[in-house]
């Protein structure tokens, strides 16, 4: 690996090894060869993609399926924004990558490189994203953390010029993560507000920073294992007093002084127990070096800030301060000094500033010897006696001149060749080569390059004077010209290797590097969009199956109906935004008494607060029941509430408003959930096709958390009307195997599995604004061995239930959606023998169910409607009557019978043809109606033909289906036009025989001031009268607070409790 990335060392005329094309030929065809990477195990795969950036890990997946979530559990995350992001795609990408990480799977390196905080703060949900993000990385125990914000501009230039602008706050959390053990930041402001606990911190970086020295001994007072600092173009300290023992390595790198800083020109350094310094970059301020009494490497490579390289800029200021240093580094083992510290040297040594003996080994210069360096190069050889070793890096990049010929030629008088002359006036004044240099390298020796006679005049001097040398390794490099390397630079070659060598044990080794320079473009495709492609597509591992389409109600119809299902759109959540709605509206209201208000006197402060004395697992329980609005806010209330609501096992979000920020809300949300298990997960909002492969990246993340309620409900928006299902979400194919699912339920969603349906542990399946086939339900139904209820709801496209699951006890059919808004009745034929309860409710259009086969059903709900279509009335009442009828033979052997207020009215219609004892098996009947006056011959038609009814139930809150347009038509008021008032009267005699066993009657959501209470008044006087075994008549009011109302309904009160009763033991009761 290092010789691909940093090119193959070869000795100069050592035989290569390469592959004829002969042997290419004879290679194995490419499909014959073996897949040895695929065969590797999966521990050693994730290793693997852990080296990689993530955008590069997360495309693997395309691989093959072993590979598809491969990358999910690496321990490695890194994120890097390069100039092809665009910072809101960039955001998505890295909350989608993290929802899908394996959450079992521990964080040990995670890095973020993004756009400067300018581009982020834009919006505050994409600044509160890096928090989430760092949040994500401390919870899963990260060890490293790398933090840093770009920009395309040049970071110096941009750090001068607006640096208030471009730091983030790191959060408080962050100082108290105990698990860190290397942390770098750019750009990132510390700012504790209490202690640091930074236990197992070895390396800590901080580049472009504000600290004060506060900050500074509060990190290292909180990191008691620190053994490496760095800081990197920092500012707002004037002095680093570091006395920690465990901090071995101290890095200062450019630091800044702005122009409004007071006290900020000189840095003073007191470190007497690190054994490494590095002094490097663009000054701005003089460096004092006080204590390094430990010290055993350092780097000097430093170049001081100033307006101009004349010589009238250049102050003796320099020259002070570097031998001031290097006296301070005297007892050092190792130094390293870079070319602007060696033109100050020369200058100096040329003055007759000789540099201060030290005790050095090894001696690195960072430079290509150059006429302005080598008395610089000569006082540090003379200031070394005892120096062994020689280190030349020639590094292209920093072969540059810091001041101007004339500030050397004052001093300089050694002639304009390339060092000759100045090289042998100095033979004889270097100790080091007469006794102890017995090894030099020099790294980087261009031979090509137009300034190299200047080192080759030192490398001749050396090989003349180091009379103990052992070897010269020289690593020339190679870099591809146009010229060729024999025509130029093999001469060079055989000049060095000719020179004179003072020591007879002296070799001289010649290492070529290869370096091509390339260029490259990166073909990068989207990563957000591959994640979605990846989590839309990836197919089930065990099924197969056929294809259909689907589609939608629209907001504007949903609140006409409810369902019955906890996974259905219910009306009370209408109009409500935010994460999502109650179902119970009142829930939220305070009930107060009227005494209440005697308690203000009473001090807040000393009532006793018994909801935070309960256990975190009946808090969590409790939050469980809660919207996730109020669930996440009450992370404000205390330290001990902030992350309470992260282990909620329930997760429901609905919106209401259009604000697309929500699918941030969701993200962030899911980032710090931190249950292993998911319960229920509900999301509801109006969708659109932009929210495809957020909405899948959740559904990931919840069936990886093994979710047991699953509920999809989504809207369509009002602005599309044709071909809904063309917008309808299509459901991700994994979710088609899933076997920790209990209850689904999917909206507006497009069910085309093209795996078989594996959902074995599915109980409760809620279905609505599909478009559905025969087909298809009989792949769920093979599908789904444990399902027990079933609901369709406002779908379409069947013509055929043919159920004949054992397990299925439940079947709703819940309107039909009428998608081609035909005029042409059909037939939904319905049979479920093993079926025991089955609703056919709410608008059914111009569809006609027909119900066989149901010898198991117990109870059965007739709540829908059929649509009036032209033509003659009275025909349409008759084939109305019709259909009524069938259903009531069909279902006439249930116990319990719910009938809505259009089968009623349209009972009524047809007065004289009466059930007879149709209904003799049913004891319990539900009535959904307001009870209004056409009600009233159906009621009793019903009453009479039910001759064992034991319970009578009236329902008049939200009935499910319509009134009948019995106003209009065929004269029917002329034919059945009677006083209601005296109606029940006039039935006594018929329905006496009919109400023999009934015993309770319960009439639910009377309001005593409405219009029509006459009604209620009547039906309930009758039915004291004539009902003989009757128990219990129980009246439950709606609540009104109006203090009209109230005497209202006790006058009622008093009016029913006055009426004759039949039964000696009939009770009124009123709630």
């Amino acid at each position: 690996m290092d010789d691909i990335s940093h090119g193959r060392n070869t000795v100069v005329g050592a035989y290569c090894l390469t592959s004829t094309d002969g042997e290419r030929s004879r290679k194995k065809p490419r499909e014959s060869r073996v897949d040895r990477i695929s065969e590797l195990p999966d521990l050693v795969l994730v290793h693997i993609l852990s080296f990689l950036p993530m955008d590069a890990a997360i495309r693997t997946g395309v691989l093959s399926k072993r590979f598809g979530y491969k990358w999910a559990s690496t321990p490695n995350l890194v994120f890097d924004q390069d100039s092809e992001w665009e910072i809101d795609d960039f955001i998505t990408f890295v909350n989608r990558a993290l929802l899908l990480h394996d959450p079992n799977c521990k964080v040990q390196k995670f890095t973020i490189y993004m756009d400067c905080l300018d581009k982020v703060i834009e919006n505050s949900l994409q600044e509160d994203c890096v928090t989430l993000w760092l949040r994500f990385a401390t919870r899963k125990g990260v060890e490293e953390l790398n933090l840093g914000f770009n920009d395309d501009e040049d970071p110096l230039q941009l750090w001068e010029s607006r640096y208030d602008l471009y730091r983030y706050l790191l959060p408080q959390f962050i100082f108290r993560h105990s698990s860190f053990r290397k942390l770098a930041t750019r750009f990132c402001d510390f700012v504790t507000y209490g202690v640091v606990s930074w236990t197992w911190l070895k390396s800590l970086s901080i580049g472009y920073a504000k600290l004060n020295e506060e900050a500074i001994q509060n990190i290292l007072m909180g990191s008691p294992a620190l053994e490496c600092l760095k800081f990197h173009r920092c500012h707002g300290f004037a002095r680093i007093n570091i006395c920690s023992e465990s901090l071995k390595k101290l890095s200062i790198l450019e630091p800044w002084a702005p122009n409004d800083a007071e006290g900020e020109t000189v840095l003073e350094v007191s470190a007497p127990n690190i054994r490494s310094l590095e002094l490097s970059g663009i000054w701005e301020k003089m460096c004092r070096l006080l204590d390094m009494s430990s010290l055993v490497n350092a780097k000097l490579d430093i170049q001081m800030m100033h307006q101009d390289r004349n010589f009238q800029y250049f102050s003796e200021d320099y020259s002070n301060m570097l031998r001031e240093i290097l006296k301070q580094l005297s007892h050092v083992e190792n130094l390293t000094v870079g070319t602007w510290c060696l033109e100050v040297l020369s200058v100096s040594e040329m003055k007759s500033m000789p540099t201060p003996l030290s005790k050095r080994r090894y001696l690195i210069l960072n430079t290509l010897p150059k006429k302005w360096d080598l008395p610089g190069i000569a006082s540090l050889l003379k200031s070394s006696p005892d120096l062994e070793k020689l280190h030349v890096d020639v590094n292209p990049l920093i072969m540059l001149k810091f001041w101007e010929d004339r500030v050397f030629n004052n001093y300089y008088k050694y002639g304009d060749d390339h060092g000759e002359s100045f090289w042998e006036s100095e033979e004889k004044n270097f100790k080091c080569l007469l006794q102890n240099l017995k090894i030099i390298e020099i790294v980087g020796f261009d031979p090509g390059h137009c300034d190299i006679q200047f080192a080759i005049a030192f490398i001749e001097f050396l090989l003349k004077n180091a009379q103990v040398l052992e070897k010269m390794v020289m690593n020339v490099r190679k870099v591809k010209r146009q010229t060729s390397y024999a025509a130029q630079e093999l001469p060079v070659v055989q000049k060095l290797l000719s020179f004179t060598r003072a020591s007879p044990r002296a070799a001289v080794l010649l290492v070529t590097r290869v370096l091509d320079i390339l260029g490259f473009q990166s073909h990068r495709f989207r990563v957000t969009q591959f994640l979605s492609v990846i989590v839309m597509e990836s197919e089930p591992e065990e099924s197969h199956s056929s294809e259909s389409e689907g589609s939608l109600i629209s907001e504007q119809e949903e609140g006409s109906y409810s369902s019955e299902s906890e996974g259905s759109h219910s009306p009370e959540s209408e109009g409500n935004d935010g994460y999502y709605s109650s179902h119970d509206s009142g829930a939220n209201q305070s009930v107060r008494g009227d005494d209440d208000e005697d308690d203000g006197d009473e001090e807040i402060s000393s009532r006793k607060d018994s909801i935070s004395e309960l256990s975190d697992s009946i808090l969590i329980r409790i939050l469980s029941f809660l919207p996730m609005k109020y669930v996440v806010a009450t992370s404000i209330l205390s330290k001990r509430w902030q992350f309470l609501w992260t282990m909620v096992p329930n997760l429901v979000f609905r919106f209401r408003s259009r604000d697309e920020y929500f699918v941030n809300s969701i993200d962030k949300t899911l980032v710090l959930h931190q249950n292993s298990q998911i319960k229920k997960f509900l999301i509801d909002f109006t969708y659109q096709s932009q929210f495809q492969s957020s909405v899948n990246v959740w559904i990931r993340h919840a069936t990886r958390k093994n979710v047991e309620e699953l509920h999809l409900q989504f809207r369509v928006g009002q602005q599309i009307r044709s071909s809904p299902m063309d917008y309808a979400h299509a459901l991700p194919q994994f979710l088609y195997a899933n076997s920790s699912i209990v209850k689904l339920s999917l909206w507006f969603c497009n069910i085309k599995p093209t795996w078989v349906i594996s959902w074995p542990s599915l109980k409760t399946l809620s279905i609505g604004s599909v478009e559905l086939c025969d087909d298809l339900i009989e792949d769920i139904l093979l599908g789904c061995p444990a399902l027990e209820s079933l609901e369709l709801h406002h779908c379409f496209g069947i013509n055929s239930l043919n159920i004949t699951s054992a397990s299925l006890k439940k079947l709703v059919i819940n309107r039909y959606w009428d998608s081609s808004h035909s005029h042409h009745r059909s037939v939904l034929k319905i049979s479920a023998p093993n079926v025991q309860s089955l609703g056919i409710l709410g608008n059914m259009h111009t569809k006609e169910c027909r119900v066989k086969n149901v010898p198991s059903l117990f109870d059965a709900s007739l709540n829908f409607e059929l649509a009036m279509q032209e033509g003659n009335l009275k025909d349409h009442y008759k084939l109305y009557h019709k259909v009524v009828m069938k259903l009531l033979k069909s279902v006439n052997h249930v116990k319990a019978l719910t009938v809505g207020t259009w089968c009623i009215q349209v009972l009524s219609i047809f007065e004289g043809k009466d059930l007879s004892s149709l209904l003799s098996n049913l004891k319990f009947l539900i009535l959904d109606t307001h009870l209004n006056k056409w009600d009233l011959p159906g009621i009793a038609n019903l009453l009479q033909s039910s001759t064992h009814l034991e319970t009578f139930v009236i329902n008049m809150i939200s009935p499910r289906s319509r009134q009948i347009s019995v106003e209009v038509g065929f004269g029917f008021t002329d034919l059945h036009n009677f006083d209601e008032e005296k109606y029940w009267s006039s039935r006594e005699g018929v329905l006496a025989n009919s109400l023999i066993n009934l015993k309770t009657v319960k009439i639910i959501g009377v309001i005593w001031n409405q219009p029509g209470i006459e009604l209620v008044f009547g039906l309930v006087k009758f039915l004291l009268k004539n009902a003989r075994m009757l128990e219990k008549v129980e009246i439950c009011a709606k609540r009104d607070s109006q203090s009209r109302s109230r005497w209202s309904s006790l006058n009622s009160a008093q009016s029913l409790l006055s009426f004759p009763r039949a039964s000696p033991n009939a009770v009124v009761l009123f709630s």
